[in-house]
């Protein structure tokens, strides 16, 4: 998420909206001091490098390389089920089978760890064919959110899709709705501004 809002930033005080160009440079530094001084920022970016390929063993285990079991499980299911997927209901039950086989820890015993990937998540629940039409209606909205040409708009889309890669966003229902109403607010609005200026 930091580094998506960064990007956004940047996106947006390039593109001029309602942000002047002369607060680009602040804005930066103020990110950067943010990474080097706060200590929860920093220990994020170390843990990330440090413990990417140390896999969870007994009782060491942090965010970094649960999530990396979880997507090496993730895609070890989805090698053996991407024709059907394994169903919705089964998909934790399917990483926590995986997570035993794989791993000398105990990290998923005591909570739910889903696919971290809502893309992987679709597909692992319903197969090629849900998988192909989740595709659709992504690339559908996407394709209405481009011709609307509206700065925020996409800040907003674009990081809700990078959030696709990172988290089940859309599976708990905050994300969802988050997600459906802001786009669908935008299509309606911009429907509406287009009958009124014809």
């Amino acid at each position: 998420m930091i580094v998506i809002s960064f990007i956004s930033i940047i996106y947006t005080v390039t593109k001029g909206i309602s942000i002047k160009k002369r607060y680009f440079v602040p804005i930066i530094a103020v990110f950067f001091t943010g990474l080097i001084f706060l200590p929860g920022i920093k220990s994020r970016f170390i843990e990330a490098y440090n413990d990417f390929n140390n896999p969870p063993k007994g009782m060491y285990f942090n965010s970094t390389n649960i999530r990396k079991s979880i997507i090496n499980c993730s895609f070890e299911i989805l090698k053996q089920n991407y024709v059907r997927g394994v169903g919705f209901s089964n998909i934790q039950a399917e990483l926590n089978e995986c997570y035993a086989a794989n791993y000398d820890s105990k990290f998923y015993e005591n909570h739910d760890y889903l696919t971290h990937n809502y893309l992987v998540y679709i597909f692992l629940g319903s197969g090629i064919l849900g998988f192909s039409i989740f595709l659709f209606y992504l690339f559908t909205i996407i394709r209405n959110c481009l011709k609307i040409k509206n700065v925020l708009l996409n800040v907003i889309l674009f990081s809700c899709i990078a959030l696709f890669f990172v988290e089940d966003f859309l599976y708990r229902h905050y994300g969802l709705f988050f997600f459906n109403l802001f786009v669908f607010s935008y299509f309606k609005f911009y429907e509406y501004i287009s009958k009124e200026n014809a």
